[in-house]
């Protein structure tokens, strides 16, 4: 067999692996029969072969790629046509992109002027596969925002991983400029594709470790805040501040300002229903942290500063609005190393509590708003789509 052919085969066995990537970036929480996936993928490949060795049409080519990347996104069950349209074109666009400016590297330097067509192709090819690979881990980075691991792991090396796309990169047109033998571009490009597979499985390890860890974050917090409701329920001596129509979110309140009441201000606005079309042990977490962070936010409070929670939780429309303000002093968390601001005094830091609450915000498409002064800080979250 040709040694380009041979190349090219391995180059779209590839290219099919990074598109079925490409789409569970767009696609993460949508389900898909795995049996039909490999299948129509693998359909992808023969035919797209076929396609290309026997038109060798760029006009067929580039038809035939769209068509198949658009019938890949109709395989998840939340399908939208919109959004399918728009994967397919921004997914070749991707590709597309790469192909031209790989073609125009090439063509860059003249050593490949000395070579047959069919080196330079096998070379593009190649060149093209890191760099999809490269793109992918770029986009999957950002999703996942790796940096916000480090509160769990205290990775400070993962900054190396967060900017080796933009390193390979500039390796690749390095070695594609100012090396001089084919074999060398080669190998650089092999090592470069075999790095960034690497880096992939790596951030992939760690955000599965992530989320384990969150995991077994939000289910212990969310036995704790069970049981304070359970207490409360139990009949013990608690004075009830709060009689909202919700039961549980009446017991976590009651139970959190228990021990408080008497040295804080305690403002509360609490009209909820019982019965919401929302997981409540997502609704038990949110609180539960939320209020949590006030108390200890309150306890930070200089003697001679007034202390205070402001508590308003109201649902409207399908809507839960929840909005907590309370007293701290930055200076005084500072001094015990909460680094919960940046440079900029931007809220930086999210912790494990609030990182939890924003996971959930998130999982119902909402909205998590922190702001804070020297001596106040509010919390402010919307939950849509939770109707009775």
């Amino acid at each position: 067999m040709d040694l380009y052919i041979l190349v090219y085969l391995l180059s779209n066995i590839f290219l099919t692996y990074i598109i079925n990537k490409f789409m569970y970036l767009f696609y993460e929480k949508c389900r898909v029969n795995k049996y039909i996936e490999f299948c129509i993928y693998s359909l992808y490949f023969v035919l797209i072969t076929l396609v290309f060795l026997n038109f060798g049409n760029p006009v067929i080519t580039v038809s035939f790629n769209i068509l198949c990347i658009f019938l890949f996104t109709l395989t998840y069950d939340c399908i939208n046509l919109n959004k399918s349209i728009a994967v397919a074109f921004i997914i070749y666009l991707i590709l597309f992109s790469v192909e031209a400016s790989v073609v125009i590297l090439i063509n860059f330097n003249r050593f490949y002027d000395v070579n047959l067509d069919n080196y330079r192709n096998m070379i593009s090819l190649i060149i093209n596969s890191v760099i999809y690979v490269v793109v992918y881990n770029f986009m999957y980075i950002k999703k996942i925002n790796f940096r916000k691991m480090d509160i769990i792991f205290l990775n400070r090396y993962c900054s190396f991983f967060i900017f080796f796309p933009f390193i390979s990169i500039c390796l690749i047109i390095i070695g594609s400029i100012f090396l001089n033998n084919i074999y060398l571009i080669i190998i650089l490009n092999l090592v470069l594709l075999f790095l960034n597979i690497f880096t992939f499985k790596y951030c992939n390890f760690i955000y599965g470790m992530y989320k384990s860890f969150l995991d077994k974050f939000l289910n212990d917090k969310l036995k704790n805040y069970k049981r304070e409701v359970e207490i409360f329920g139990d009949g013990i001596d608690f004075k009830k501040y709060i009689n909202s129509n919700n039961y549980v979110i009446n017991s976590m309140l009651n139970f959190k300002i228990n021990n408080i009441y008497e040295e804080v201000k305690l403002t509360f606005d609490v009209s909820i229903e019982e019965n919401l079309r929302i997981n409540l042990n997502d609704l038990i977490i949110i609180i539960g942290n939320l209020m949590d962070n006030a108390i200890s936010g309150v306890k930070s409070t200089l003697k001679n500063e007034e202390k205070y929670i402001n508590v308003k939780i109201k649902y409207v429309k399908g809507t839960i609005i929840l909005n907590i303000k309370n007293s701290f002093n930055e200076t005084k968390l500072m001094k015990k190393g909460a680094k919960i601001f940046n440079k900029k005094r931007k809220f930086h830091n999210y912790g494990l509590g609030l990182l939890s609450v924003k996971e959930i915000v998130d999982k119902y498409k909402g909205v998590l708003e922190i702001k804070f002064s020297k001596s106040n800080f509010e919390t402010y979250v919307l939950l849509y789509d939770v109707k009775v």
